[in-house]
């Protein structure tokens, strides 16, 4: 299977616990998004997780004047802000994944 950028091997849905609700559902979310991208995909996609407080996440939110999060950057060129649609998203990738 492709890479996970930013995810610990050691990750444990225990933790999840300790957050508020919103976060929890929040981080469902985003989680089915990415490994049904991953499970589909496998090894022609590396998926990279910034969090837009960090220096780097900051840059890229200059960068790709992202205003909503999460947000999505597909090979640098397109931005799906907010939940995207799973087909689109599917789509813009294989329009740039080589096989």
């Amino acid at each position: 299977m492709g890479s996970l950028i930013g995810l610990s091997k050691k990750y444990d849905e225990s933790m999840l616990k300790e957050y508020p609700k919103a976060v929890v559902e929040e981080h469902q979310k985003i989680s089915e998004i990415l490994v049904s991208l991953q499970r589909y995909f496998g090894e022609h996609l590396r998926l990279e997780i910034v969090d837009p407080q960090s220096p780097r996440g900051v840059w890229y939110s200059v960068r790709f004047r992202a205003s909503k999060y999460p947000c999505f950057i597909v090979d640098g060129k397109v931005k799906f802000e907010g939940y995207p649609d799973l087909e689109e998203i599917r789509k813009a990738i294989f329009d740039r994944v080589e096989f």
